[in-house]
């Protein structure tokens, strides 16, 4: 197998496994106090690594500060907060399948924002997401840590991720920076963008009470979902397409709903199971030529 195709997988794996660490952290900290020092920290370990192994300062180099701006929102800030505040209303199993809708928000921008044409089969996916999202959400708040806003919180997080996804099959400025200097400088924004909220928030809420388990959440998101996974997604999509990068972050719900039942103990419902299904049908539907061709190259 392709090096680089496991490092995608590798980042992957990382992602799956933030729902739990960030329930245990939110027992304590607010969300956007959370973004923002997950970000933080993560920058203190960037930095460092990016000018010890190609030096931005002194170089003749024109950083794309709008377009960096923006991918930090989408990719980084906007989807943190909304994801955050929705896993903090919401129950993970829910954050798990909800998270699968990523492809069919790539085929809706695609269709109004990039006014490309659309088949009878990704009609029928989008059906099949929307139906599965309203099974999963519609009467959300009668079960166990999960409600309606949270779960729209979450379909607006995997919007911006979607923008972000389709920005960076459009790169512009950002091919010119070092790949270390691009995940460093994004994470950086978007850690600028969460600091007043983060303010705001300690100052009506309050100073967090900290614990070990708090603690260790923080910098296992920092170090390991965030500094590490950011830098080997970014690093892998520079040698394999973006099809193929896409197939693989579908195992994402698979990971999360694992790591959440093993860890969260929480339970899977029938509703959850079938809405979970329509979902990830809808997802398979779009992009089973993808997936096809990475099951194809793997053997």
């Amino acid at each position: 197998m392709n090096k680089y195709v496991l490092i995608v997988i590798a980042s992957v794996v990382l992602w799956g496994t933030t729902i739990p660490p960030t329930k245990w952290a939110l027992v304590s900290i607010p969300p956007f106090t959370l973004s923002f020092l997950r970000l933080f920290v993560a920058c203190l370990v960037l930095f460092p690594l990016a000018q010890y192994k190609s030096s931005l300062f002194g170089q003749k180099r024109n950083i794309p500060w709008k377009r960096l701006w923006s991918l930090s929102f989408t990719g980084v800030g906007g989807t943190l907060i909304l994801g955050y505040w929705g896993i903090e209303l919401t129950s993970g199993l829910h954050v798990s399948i909800l998270g699968a809708t990523m492809p069919l928000f790539t085929l809706l921008l695609g269709v109004f924002y990039l006014k490309e044409s659309i088949s009878r089969t990704e009609i029928a996916s989008l059906l099949l997401g929307l139906l599965g999202v309203l099974i999963i959400s519609i009467q959300s708040d009668i079960e166990r840590g999960s409600s309606i806003l949270g779960d729209i919180l979450i379909l607006f997080s995997c919007l911006l991720w979607a923008i972000y996804m389709a920005q960076l099959k459009r790169p512009k400025g950002e091919l010119h920076l070092p790949i270390d200097w691009f995940t460093a400088l994004t994470l950086f924004l978007g850690s600028l963008m969460m600091l007043p909220l983060a303010i705001v928030e300690i100052r009506v809420i309050g100073w967090p009470t900290l614990s070990w388990k708090v603690v260790g959440s923080v910098f296992y998101l920092s170090l390991l979902p965030t500094t590490l996974a950011y830098w080997l997604w970014n690093k892998g999509l520079t040698h394999i397409s973006m099809a193929r990068a896409s197939a693989i972050l579908y195992t994402i719900p698979i990971i999360e709903v694992i790591s959440c039942v093993i860890l969260l103990d929480e339970m899977i419902t029938w509703r959850l199971l079938i809405g979970g299904c329509l979902v990830l049908g809808g997802v398979v539907l779009i992009e089973r030529k993808a997936i096809r061709n990475l099951l194809i190259k793997n053997n």
